[in-house]
Order: C-alpha cells, then sequence, then structure tokens
C-alpha cells in the first residue's frame, strides 16, 4: 500500500513473509530511506496506511492467526521523523480492518465476531484515540462494512450490511454519517 502527502513525501508498507515492512521517501532530498522492519512476528496481513496533512503516516494492521488475529496501530511522526510504539487496538478481529484518514483526524473501523462493527477515531495531532458508537443490533451478522472520508471537511460515511438470523436470512443495506463540524454521529438509517 501507498500514502503521499500534499508535497510528495510518500511511505509504502507491505508483508513479506508475514512481517510488516516500510519504506519512506523524502520529496525534499528525493530520496528513499532504508526499509524498515516494523513487525517481524510473520503473522501479518492486511497491512492499510493513510497519511495526514501535516504528512504523518498511519499504519495499520492484522497480526495473529485464523480467529485469533489482533489489530495493530503504529504512527509515523514526521517532525521527530520516528514511529511510535506498535499499540493493540483489538483482539479477536475477523476479515480485515478499514481506515481512512484526512486532515486533522482518522477513522478505524473493524468487525468483531461477525456481529459488532467498532469504530474508533485517532486525533493526529495529539496521538489519542476516542471511541466510536457501537453499529449493530443483536440477532444479526455483519457480512461487510464499509468506511469512507470527505477529505475536504472530514466527514464520515459508514455502511454496511446486516443479515437477520432466523430461519430466512435477510440482508439489508445501513448506513450512519459523522458530521466533523458538529463533532457527532447521525442515527441509524
Amino acid at each position: 500500500v501507498a500514502a503521499i502527502d500534499s508535497v510528495g513525501n510518500g511511505t509504502i508498507a507491505w508483508v513479506s513473509r508475514g512481517d510488516i515492512w516500510v519504506n519512506r521517501f523524502d520529496a525534499a532530498r528525493s530520496t528513499w530511506d532504508k526499509p524498515l522492519a516494523l513487525a517481524t512476528g510473520g503473522n501479518a496481513s492486511a497491512v492499510r496506511a493513510g497519511i495526514g496533512a501535516g504528512g504523518d503516516v498511519l499504519l495499520t494492521w492484522l497480526e495473529g492467526k485464523q480467529h485469533s488475529k489482533e489489530l495493530k496501530f503504529t504512527h509515523y511522526r514526521l517532525a521527530k521523523k520516528t514511529w511510535s510504539e506498535t499499540e493493540t487496538i483489538e483482539r479477536g478481529v475477523l476479515g480485515e480492518p478499514r481506515m481512512v484518514v484526512g486532515p486533522t483526524s482518522a477513522f478505524l473501523l473493524w468487525v468483531l465476531d461477525y456481529k459488532q462493527i467498532h469504530i474508533v477515531a485517532f486525533d493526529i495531532a495529539t496521538g489519542t484515540w476516542t471511541p466510536g458508537p457501537e453499529f449493530t443490533p443483536p440477532d444479526t451478522r455483519v457480512s461487510r462494512a464499509e468506511i469512507r472520508m470527505d477529505p475536504t471537511r472530514g466527514n464520515v460515511l459508514v455502511a454496511w450490511k446486516e443479515l437477520v438470523l432466523e430461519s430466512a436470512p435477510e440482508a439489508t443495506l445501513f448506513v450512519r454519517w459523522f458530521n466533523a463540524a458538529a463533532q457527532e454521529w447521525g442515527p441509524v438509517e
């Protein structure tokens, strides 16, 4: 995966033999740094990258086997030219996480046990997480969840499909908006 900021600094991240590797491109020097191994446990997958307006890079991936995967996160601060310590955001994650990054914040979405959609917001300037609302009612199965962000305003749209777990499965599509100006989530529609 790749991420690039408005002045041309870039980061690429990839999985090689189950390890997470990154490399950064410095636009001012027109050079690549040396590749760096961020996770070397041999069980990494589903790497995602995003970059904020100030050039800070956010990186997330899954680590582990089968149904015991952990959602991991690290943050590159351009001003310090260092990666943060790797954090474990959640355990027992199924499916691939989704991440959207705006100028000053990011949202991370994942599905837990096919039943709950979890969302957290990351403030790039402070490096802090804020939990979002729980999205799914009981007795359903989430079959797919997606997240998108308006990069200019920071508004977020989450869409997901639920299957009712009764005798005849029925699928319903739901959406929910986050209004960045008001800093609040709207109702499930």
